[in-house]
């Protein structure tokens, strides 16, 4: 997959998601039933992981390996893996934080 075909599928896949029996996300790593998803963001067209709340979900994937490739061409892990892990805000962000 590449970058451009991921932006493609983790945007405006309201439709897609539909038909999809899981999905996950390059952000978090996480996947999911499409079913879990409540928040849909961008006109209500794009889906926010139920995990982590970003608009990174890809339909159809299930697949970690997939996810970890997806996430080290794409996405700073400095901020978003420990945030994740530890489920706490990066540094100056969240309550109090700039």
């Amino acid at each position: 997959m590449t970058d451009m075909d991921t932006g493609d599928q983790s945007f405006n896949n309201r439709d897609e998601l539909t038909r999809a029996r899981v999905a996950g996300c390059f952000s978090c790593l996480g996947i999911f039933r499409p079913a879990d998803i409540v928040l849909w963001l961008h006109e209500d067209s794009t889906a926010a992981c139920p995990i982590c709340g970003a608009d990174t979900v890809l339909p159809h994937v299930d697949s970690l390996a997939a996810l970890r490739a997806i996430h080290a061409g794409l996405v700073s892990t400095e901020e978003t893996i420990p945030a994740v892990l530890d489920m706490t805000p990066p540094a100056g962000r969240g309550p109090g934080g700039a």
